[in-house]
């Protein structure tokens, strides 16, 4: 079982599909599905892809699960800004997903799907079955070609067997993928990346930190753990976010450290969660996790408003659209 199976193509690291891995190395967990597709993106115009690809910042939760998961408005604030068609598609059966994949390698498209680790060469290979994403080149009923751009960021073929245990391992999500099915149809400013954000931001904060509030209190009411590695990386990828809109107004800029701050203490508190080491000075795991995230919150509301009334301007305004 495994990565044996794998061979480097010759092709070096561009495809036939014109997919380079122009944005590659290490990512943490929850990230690296960004990392594929802002590769995707890149290669169909959008030039610095891998700062753009996540503008969406929150807080989701269903209610009766230890999971809080990131805003996730990423795709249709995406889409809405750069005139994209960005989508994530999830499947009932493999089957379902198997007819899928190969309709999209029709249309010489490549497309992002979640793996196994396991199957890939990474740290977790032949060791552990780990979520992760890698994007597929091309795709046929017998072999798939993989791009992971994090681990091994040249184009590998598998075999049609090997490809389907690493996209059918329970650790997959409903056998998901996401796909872009054509480049940007709009240049957009600056101005009009942050003014989609900032429409988003301010129509669904309010919610997404009572969502918070009401996921705290559920831990505590349910003596449950903390799963929280998610929000760590939608705000790293902010970071890169607001790097790029520090060239539109400083005080974004100055924000970006700020939402990297928050991102490694969102995965501190993640990793304190999940540990098996013994909390020091007596006190109880589920403790220090709530204490940990009550500070999160702060920080997280203080970043808000430092940075909203300057998105607000931004959310105001009406900006002349370039199409290509």
């Amino acid at each position: 079982m495994g990565v044996v199976s794998g061979t480097v193509s010759s092709m070096g690291v561009v495809s036939g599909m014109g997919v380079a891995a122009v944005h590659t190395g290490f990512q943490p967990l929850a990230t690296c599905h960004w990392q594929g597709v802002a590769n995707i993106l890149e290669a169909q115009g959008l030039a610095g892809a891998d700062r753009k690809v996540c503008p969406s910042w929150g807080f989701s939760w269903d209610g009766n699960s230890t999971v809080l998961r990131r805003g996730d408005r990423w795709i249709e604030t995406l889409n809405a800004t750069h005139e994209l068609d960005v989508r994530r598609m999830d499947f009932a059966t493999w089957d379902e997903a198997e007819a899928a994949e190969l309709s999209i390698a029709e249309r010489k498209l490549a497309f992002v799907a979640e793996i196994d680790a396991f199957e890939v060469h990474s740290e977790y290979a032949g060791r552990e079955h780990v979520a992760h994403t890698v994007v597929v080149l091309d795709r046929r009923p017998d072999a798939a070609t993989i791009l992971d751009t994090m681990n091994r960021p040249e184009p590998v073929v598998v075999s049609g067997e090997h490809y389907r245990r690493m996209r059918t391992h329970p650790c997959v999500e409903a056998h998901h993928l996401y796909v872009s099915s054509h480049p940007p149809r709009r240049e957009a400013t600056l101005e009009e990346i942050a003014a989609t954000f900032a429409r988003s931001l301010g129509r669904h904060w309010a919610d997404d930190l009572a969502r918070f509030d009401a996921y705290r209190a559920w831990l505590g009411e349910n003596g449950e753990m903390a799963d929280v590695t998610r929000v760590g990386g939608e705000r790293l990828y902010l970071a890169g976010l607001f790097t790029l809109l520090g060239e539109l107004d400083e005080a974004f800029g100055d924000a970006a450290p700020s939402f990297l701050s928050l991102s490694r203490r969102w995965y501190l508190t993640h990793g304190l969660a999940i540990s098996a080491v013994p909390v020091a000075g007596g006190r109880s795991r589920e403790a220090r996790v709530r204490r940990l995230l009550t500070d999160l919150r702060a920080r997280e509301t203080e970043l808000h408003g430092r940075v909203w009334p300057v998105l607000e301007r931004y959310a105001a305004t009406t900006t002349t659209r370039h199409r290509r």
